[in-house]
């Protein structure tokens, strides 16, 4: 885990937001704007997978997949 790389988001009545990133180093990340208090969650996008591009398309993005058929 990196914190140069990481995001911040929380939700407040089911919308997710991104603050402002104030600062980083390389143990903490700071954020701005902070008015309440509400659910927050921080940590790194998964990098998306691509596999079987010549026979059988699939993207893997997180724990989710998609395939599609080739043309």
């Amino acid at each position: 885990m990196s914190t140069s790389t990481d995001i911040v988001k929380n939700t407040m009545a089911g919308l997710w937001t991104a603050p402002t990133i104030a600062s980083r180093t390389s143990t903490s990340i700071t954020v701005s704007g902070i008015n309440s208090f509400s659910d927050w969650i921080i940590g790194e996008l998964p990098t998306p997978g691509f596999s079987g591009l010549t026979v059988s398309p699939s993207i893997t993005y997180g724990a989710s997949s998609v395939a599609w058929a080739a043309r």
